[in-house]
């Protein structure tokens, strides 16, 4: 019964978690403090995942309830918009090809975050999330082989989302450190 409990609760954070990050994107709101609200809340849903089905199982439970639930929203929240007449696009377009002129170093940088440091960030967290596990090795090979291409795709989907350059680039560096900070404690353990 605790375990259902525990589940239930996780699923709970994780819903509250991608409220608070719907309401960091909300115009004239302080986006760092809901930022870090929903960080904390979604730690507490790993952990209360992990608690009730283990470190490899409570991952990629939480992992996916944080994913299903996120889709749920955003599907939940979606607007039908009318067709635009093709004069409108057309002078919307021109006026974003302006806007935009000299910044095309912005989506290299953007580009390569999203392959290469989404892929190092992803990699060292399913190594550190695969050592902590308390299962037999051939478990921990298999938890780090799912894990790693779902947190890639989360943190390259992060990268090309987010408007602001340094939000996911400070993110996926701290999660860098915080991952490599599990491989160092599997290790010297």
């Amino acid at each position: 019964m605790s375990k259902i409990i525990l589940l239930i609760a996780a699923w709970t954070l994780c819903a509250a978690s991608i409220s608070m990050l719907k309401w960091a994107n909300a115009p004239r709101s302080r986006a760092w403090r809901w930022s870090l609200a929903a960080l904390a809340l979604w730690g507490l849903a790993l952990t209360a995942a992990i608690e009730a089905l283990g470190a490899a199982s409570g991952s990629i439970v939480a992992l996916l309830s944080f994913s299903l639930i996120g889709l749920f929203i955003v599907v939940s929240g979606a607007e039908l918009r009318a067709e635009r007449k093709p004069e409108k696009a057309v002078e919307l377009r021109a006026v974003e090809l302006v806007e935009r002129h000299g910044k095309r170093w912005r989506g290299w940088v953007r580009g390569l975050s999203a392959v290469l440091l989404a892929a190092i960030t992803a990699n060292a967290l399913g190594a550190g999330l695969a050592g902590i596990a308390s299962a037999s090795a051939a478990d921990r090979f298999a938890a780090g082989l799912l894990l790693v291409p779902l947190l890639w795709a989360g943190f390259a989907i992060w990268m090309l989302s987010d408007r602001v350059l340094s939000r996911p680039l400070y993110g996926m560096l701290g999660t860098l450190v915080a991952a490599g900070g599990l491989v160092a404690r599997s290790l010297l353990a």
